[in-house]
């Protein structure tokens, strides 16, 4: 068993079988060379922390548990690190120019009412809201995949909550 699949660690950063990325925001170093030094990712089945240089997931929040909140929602200018929806060529959606006015706001994953996990800055974050809710009614991942073991207990099997 890999580290990252242990009982009560995230899963690694590796996509599992039927999941897609659907909104991913990072933050980088340097000015010349940009270096990925931390990346956030919400995709079809959770949505979770990635640190690159250990290659591991932080925290990772199972799509159907994710009870998210908007907080200080403010103006600002679209930026790199504010985060962009990936979709497909083919999708009739033009993101906001670099520099354009977009609300900002922090997202807070909230677990039993406690917060859990907050991405900080994000642009159009009532969006990406609107994104997890509807995931969130909609999607069941099927069990087994270890998407969920951040909740998992070592008694429990990776993927299967009671």
């Amino acid at each position: 068993m890999s580290e990252g699949a242990e009982a009560g660690r995230p899963p690694p950063p590796d996509l599992v079988e039927g999941e897609v990325p659907l909104w991913k925001m990072a933050d980088v170093r340097g000015l010349f060379v940009r270096h990925l030094i931390t990346g956030y990712l919400v995709t079809s089945y959770r949505c979770f922390i990635w640190d690159v240089e250990k290659n591991a997931v932080t925290v990772s929040v199972p799509i159907n548990l994710a009870d998210v909140t908007v907080e200080g929602k403010r103006q600002g200018k679209r930026q790199r690190r504010g985060g962009s929806f990936i979709v497909p060529r083919t999708a009739d959606f033009v993101p906001p120019a670099m520099g354009e006015p977009v609300e900002i706001g922090d997202l807070f994953f909230r677990m039993e009412g406690r917060p859990v996990m907050v991405l900080r800055a994000v642009a159009e974050p009532v969006r990406v809201k609107s994104l997890i809710d509807a995931l969130r009614s909609q999607v069941r991942v099927p069990p087994g995949l270890g998407v969920d073991s951040f909740w998992s207990t070592p008694d429990e099997t990776h993927g299967r909550r009671s």
